[in-house]
């Protein structure tokens, strides 16, 4: 019996510490993570880019505190409804990089999708017929690395 209820409170707190390492949707800009002199934030917001649908994208926001020219790069991952939809994929595809300057801060604002390091996409504000409602649950930039130039 004792080792039943220590196998459910492990269990228990296996979920509770993965939900606290979800990234929480944020309508400011929120911490992401800071890293070697770099600040990523982040904030959930509507926006109709390049003149398309209405939908919710995950914006960021990037602060050089450093004096260095830097270039990140990192593989985003997102989960969709708790699944993650491109975890085990080796494409190119999901590989960002971002270039910036001593103290500079670049801010995406949701006007455009073509800089793929601004944003995730979340949901389209409105479903057309045969879409699938899917929501973003959670995004991570992995193997995050940081190269002074």
């Amino acid at each position: 019996m004792k080792n039943i209820k220590l196998v459910l409170l492990i269990l228990f707190l296996a979920f509770y510490g993965i939900s606290l390492a979800q990234v929480k949707p944020s309508k400011t800009w929120a911490a992401y993570t800071s890293f070697e002199g770099i600040k990523i934030e982040y904030k959930y917001t509507l926006c109709t880019p390049d003149n398309g649908r209405e939908q919710e994208l995950v914006l960021f926001r990037y602060t050089n505190t450093t004096a260095d020219k830097v270039e990140l790069t990192w593989k985003s991952e997102t989960w969709r409804n708790n699944v993650c939809t491109n975890c085990n994929s080796n494409s190119n595809e999901h590989i960002r990089t971002i270039i910036l300057e001593p103290n500079q801060v670049i801010e995406a604002d949701g006007s455009t999708k073509r800089v793929k390091y601004n944003y995730i996409f979340g949901n389209f504000k409105t479903l057309v017929p045969g879409m699938t409602k899917q929501t973003l649950t959670d995004f991570k930039f992995q193997n995050l690395n940081k190269k002074t130039l």
